[in-house]
């Protein structure tokens, strides 16, 4: 009891500028969420992500959130409105934090995620790796073997890899979302 309103307290003196805070929405609604805020004027930061997805036997690219089902919100909780209008915005859950009083993040960790988020919002990946990763196969007929990259990913998502199998060495030409990197 006496923990949550000295943190609530405590909070009030921190909570003197606008802070980043990490708010839940329901399952994908993300987007919707993050519209509405920037209608009315908050800094929304919705770090997203490019997956390949096959549908079929075709492979094409996808933006997906990078936190599934949350959000970074920049406000002022010193102002009631602002915190009610956040919480009351069709598609939100809540703001994450220790007793039903949100907890900031701190800036610093919000702009290290901005640094690796280009103009669209896409997260970049680090996962096209150079000549010599080494891979395992996750799909396919080459499922579970482990080999080497000889050629990064392509335009179209192909990747050249060498597989030691049967005591020889395999070159197979596979998608990059068939395999893992190790």
């Amino acid at each position: 009891m006496w923990g949550g309103v000295l943190l609530v307290q405590a909070q009030k003196k921190e909570n003197a500028l606008p802070r980043w805070y990490i708010a839940q929405t329901k399952p994908a609604c993300e987007a919707f969420v993050e519209m509405r805020w920037k209608q009315v004027g908050y800094e929304v930061f919705y770090p997203r992500i490019l997956k390949r997805v096959r549908r079929a036997e075709k492979y094409f690219e996808k933006s997906s959130s990078l936190f599934p089902s949350y959000l970074f919100v920049r406000l002022d909780l010193n102002d009631p409105t602002h915190h009610r209008n956040v919480l009351y915005t069709r598609g939100v859950r809540k703001l994450l934090g220790v007793d039903s009083v949100p907890v900031p993040v701190h800036d610093r960790i919000v702009e290290l995620l901005q640094e690796h988020v280009n103009e669209k919002g896409l997260f970049a990946t680090a996962e096209k790796l150079s000549k010599g990763s080494k891979i395992r196969v996750i799909h396919g007929p080459l499922k579970d073997l482990v080999g080497v990259l000889e050629k990064p990913a392509s335009a179209d998502g192909r990747i050249k890899v060498l597989i030691e199998a049967y005591h020889k060495t395999i070159r197979a030409e596979l998608w990059d979302v068939e395999v893992e990197y190790l």
